[in-house]
């Protein structure tokens, strides 16, 4: 039985989809690491992961023992949860098991505007 234009249609706009959904892929390397862009179906993964390994080796939170400090941690966790629904970061995937194994939290800075700063000397007499 032929498809009608509708199913048709329907049909492609599903495909579409699928690929909307699916991560844009950015590098694949020949060791079996995947590049791509992180979905949101990983941001726990990637919370765990950066809790887990980030925030005990990157030495500016090692040098303040931040995993002692379960406010602070928890306040980054939070931000990082939070700049991840920027939908700028990349997973690092293992194509053998599809575990996550590295993630970069890329964010937009907003260029910071300009400041005049008028400096007036008090004891100048008009």
């Amino acid at each position: 039985m032929a498809k009608t234009e509708t199913e048709t249609e329907i049909e492609k706009m599903k495909i579409l989809e699928e690929r909307i959904k699916a991560p844009s892929i950015w590098c694949q390397l020949p060791c079996g690491i995947r590049f791509e862009d992180l979905q949101d179906t990983r941001y726990d993964d990637a919370v765990q992961l950066l809790d887990e390994h980030y925030l005990n080796q990157e030495v500016t939170y090692r040098s303040i023992n931040i995993k002692k400090d379960k406010e602070a941690t928890e306040e980054f966790l939070n931000n990082a949860r939070i700049w991840m629904k920027d939908k700028m970061s990349i997973a690092a995937v293992n194509e053998e098991n599809d575990e996550l194994i590295g993630v970069i939290i890329l964010r937009i800075q907003e260029k910071c505007k300009k400041i005049t700063i008028l400096l007036v000397d008090e004891n100048i007499e008009e």
